[in-house]
């Protein structure tokens, strides 16, 4: 038994059409943690390579359909604007007859207003005053 390996370009040619075939293999992977500001805009990008051509698309916690989410040509991603609830996990899957690709980017969301446990803004504050006695 010959033993494939998939991560190797071969040439394959069916009906006497010679293709190239190549599985998606991502080139160009998304942070694999962020963090962003409630009411900011984030974009992910995620580019891949293969043959014949793949395709790109991006899931929310395994999840195909998300309205909030704005899907752009280029394989990238926008969140616009980030919500208290855009966190997630956010999966780039590039794809081809020959297989898949995916890389996943953790999105941690810095939520407005929120207090942490020692009662001091979440980040820092522009014009913040002390409270005098």
């Amino acid at each position: 038994m010959i033993p494939v390996l998939t991560d190797i370009p071969c040439k394959c040619i069916t009906n006497d059409v010679s293709d190239f075939a190549e599985p998606p293999k991502i080139s160009n992977r998304p942070p694999s943690q962020i963090t962003a500001n409630e009411g900011s805009t984030l974009s992910l990008c995620c580019e891949a390579k293969g043959s014949p051509s793949i395709s790109v698309l991006w899931l929310r916690d395994r999840q195909y359909s998300d309205s909030t989410l704005a899907f752009q040509e280029n394989g990238c991603l926008e969140i616009n604007p980030v919500k208290h609830n855009s966190d997630g996990d956010y999966i780039c899957q590039a794809r081809n007859r020959f297989g898949l690709a995916e890389a996943t980017t953790t999105v941690t969301v810095n939520k407005k207003g929120c207090l942490s446990s020692d009662n001091s803004l979440p980040y820092s504050s522009i014009g913040r005053t002390e409270r005098g006695n």
